[in-house]
């Protein structure tokens, strides 16, 4: 959204962005209602009556404890329930190092809570499902008139992002 409001020539766009569900067929049914210009959503809408199109979200490389540390195969469980394994760009076999390089922007770890983490420089997320393809979709209903702004949106995303 950044990117495309250094793009507006002057134009004055404000992006009203709402969290009221985050059930990508609620989502779909209100914008097919008119109620969004727009959906962000992880599955693609309903190809009859809305146009979308899809992005894979980058990967991030992985900050791994080695193979001497316990939480090393349960780390590698998670993945492997999943079908996938990430590529790591660093292993070490100090939970605290696995920190201090992903809060200097070496990666993500995968980590059990602990109070230190709190006080680093860190994003902390609860792991609850991970999904190894990292897809969404940008949807709009194809028969609801938009604003000039949104349909330029629309437009830079899919140049962008597809």
């Amino acid at each position: 959204m950044r990117d495309f409001k250094r793009t507006a020539r002057g134009e004055k766009i404000v992006f009203q962005l709402h969290t009221d569900s985050s059930f990508s067929r609620v989502l779909l049914n209100q914008a097919l209602e008119g109620r969004y210009d727009m959906v962000f959503t992880s599955l693609p809408g309903d190809p009859f009556c809305m146009e979308s199109f899809s992005f894979a979200q980058p990967p991030f490389p992985h900050i791994f404890l080695s193979r001497k540390s316990g939480l090393r195969a349960f780390t590698d469980h998670l993945f492997y329930q999943i079908g996938t394994f990430p590529s790591i760009s660093y292993e070490t076999e100090e939970d605290f190092v696995a920190a201090g390089l992903a809060s200097a922007g070496f990666g993500i770890a995968i980590l059990p809570d602990h109070p230190f983490l709190h006080t680093m420089d860190l994003k902390l997320l609860t792991l609850t499902d991970p999904d190894p393809k990292r897809t969404a979709y940008l949807s709009l209903a194809k028969e609801i008139k938009r604003s000039k702004a949104a349909e330029y949106f629309y437009e830079f995303c899919r140049e962008r992002l597809a």
